[in-house]
């Protein structure tokens, strides 16, 4: 027997809880947010995506880079829980960049067993040359969807953020002075 999805810490199912909505009009919305994240996630990776290619390196590539420019000397350690992969699974992703000089490695002075991962100047390039591809889609979506939008679709993505997770988005925060996560 299948278990009930798991709700984000802190979070509750509405449709559980007695909510004024019909259930199927919630379900029939819940696809439709699902189906936009799916096909939004498309939009906003495709061009960035096909100049991975390009170089012969895809998305898994680019999450590390981006994370760790913004996270300067991030443990390998920290970027499996950041990505929440295995260390079977960045093995291949982080070779590849440290061996095309896009990222370095260094080991941790106060414990030897971790290594801190660090942009060279060619990964720093590469992670803006992709991230200004998002950034123009990124854009024209907020200009489509006018000013008012922003803040509405910002509290629906904190809301669907586990607490968990909120910790490494404040940690993101802070890095790159976005500042704290309200709860």
């Amino acid at each position: 027997m299948s278990q009930p999805p798991r709700l984000p810490t802190g979070h509750h199912d509405a449709r559980m809880a007695g909510s004024a909505g019909d259930p199927v009009d919630n379900q029939a919305a819940a696809h439709r947010v699902a189906q936009l994240f799916f096909l939004a996630h498309r939009g906003l990776t495709g061009d960035a995506n096909a100049y991975l290619r390009d170089l012969g390196l895809g998305r898994a590539h680019y999450r590390v880079l981006y994370f760790a420019a913004r996270l300067p000397g991030v443990t390998v350690g920290e970027m499996l829980d950041i990505l929440d992969i295995t260390a079977q699974g960045v093995a291949r992703v982080l070779n590849r960049l440290l061996d095309e000089g896009y990222l370095r490695q260094e080991t941790d002075r106060g414990d030897r067993r971790r290594r801190r991962l660090y942009v060279t100047e060619a990964g720093a390039r590469l992670e803006r040359d992709v991230f200004a591809r998002q950034a123009v889609i990124i854009d024209a979506a907020i200009a489509a969807a006018g000013a008012g939008a922003q803040a509405g679709f910002a509290a629906m993505m904190m809301a669907l953020i586990s607490a968990d997770d909120r910790v490494i988005l404040d940690r993101l925060g802070t890095a790159t002075g976005g500042g704290e996560t309200q709860t």
